[in-house]
């Protein structure tokens, strides 16, 4: 086998709200990448055993400031939440499939009853996490990656920053974005405050109006950043920078110990279809409520329903838009 078969190409990522999309990448050096990423023990125990010809990742962007420099925009928000959450299925030689979970969906949370379900992750960490999409979703989890906002924004940068297209100027005072209308080149941070965007407002007709300013606004412009990155991931520059990219990512990314023992040649082999057909996304079909004094999202029946049964078929569902396939 070549040598350069040897390497790690899952390009799965994520994340939102508070955001965080991360991208485990690496060509030519995927075993440093694993090897540099922090390990879970725990979670190994509630994670399903693959089967068949697929696998499905557990995607979750943490919002812990810990590892921030600069906290500006971010406030000091102590402890950590699930708040980007994917579900990401990868099929030898067939475009991966991404599931995006809005952090305020209302679930069951084994042992701490009914919460959002970016709660799960504050209660138990990355195992509650895992058990609690298992049993509300009914979606076998194999593995889990997760990553914070530092590694987030070095992602963005190392890749030379991504491209967006904005209709009018756009802000949210919240999260710190401040763009004019047309084609920008955003930096880490500036990424990381459009993905994480819930006061998202344009300046139309002289007059600043909201637009989506919800979680389901959040996540779509957080599949809208990380189809961004994949894209630029893509280009003959980023793969000839692979090991610096994997280098900035590892340093704040957590896998599960299983992934972080599994065969790096085999990986890139079986699935190397996520880098050469592409990737569907889809969100979750919604609706937003309010229960008690809390704003959250509810699972719209049938279309939450026949996303799921899709998901798990791992055929493109139509029931829900999602964001555009990135080939």
């Amino acid at each position: 086998m070549p040598r350069w078969l040897k390497a790690l190409i899952i390009a799965l990522l994520i994340v939102a709200n508070v955001a965080v999309v991360g991208l485990i990448w690496a060509i030519n050096t995927g075993n440093s990448l694993l090897a540099g990423a922090n390990t879970n023990e725990e979670v190994v125990a509630v994670l399903t055993e693959p089967t068949g010809d697929s696998l499905t990742f557990l995607l979750v962007g943490s919002d812990s400031r810990s590892d921030l420099d600069d906290l500006t925009n971010f406030g000091a928000a102590g402890g950590q939440r699930g708040d980007v959450i994917m579900l990401v299925r990868v099929d030898r030689g067939e475009p991966a499939q991404i599931l995006s979970i809005p952090r305020d969906l209302w679930v069951n949370i084994p042992g701490h009853g009914e919460n959002r379900i970016n709660a799960a992750y504050a209660f138990g960490g990355p195992a509650l996490m895992v058990t609690t999409i298992q049993q509300n979703l009914g979606i076998p989890i194999n593995h889990y990656v997760e990553i914070g906002f530092q590694g987030f924004q070095d992602l963005v940068d190392e890749i030379g920053g991504i491209e967006v297209d904005f209709r009018y100027p756009a802000r949210d005072a919240k999260s710190g974005l401040d763009v004019e209308a047309g084609n920008q080149t955003l930096d880490g941070n500036m990424a990381l405050a459009y993905a994480r965007s819930r006061g998202y407002q344009e300046l139309q007709n002289g007059t600043w109006v909201s637009v989506e300013a919800n979680d389901i606004g959040r996540t779509r412009r957080q599949q809208e950043v990380m189809g961004a990155i994949l894209n630029e991931l893509k280009s003959p520059s980023s793969v000839g920078e692979a090991g610096d990219i994997a280098n900035a990512l590892a340093e704040h990314m957590t896998i599960d110990a299983a992934l972080a023992e599994s065969s790096v040649p085999g990986l890139f082999w079986d699935f190397r279809g996520v880098l050469t057909s592409g990737i569907d996304g889809i969100t979750l079909p919604v609706d937003l409520a309010t229960i008690g004094s809390a704003s959250v999202v509810l699972r719209r029946e049938p279309d939450a329903t026949q996303v799921i049964d899709d998901f798990l078929a791992g055929i493109p569902s139509l029931a829900a838009g999602g964001f555009a396939h990135a080939a």
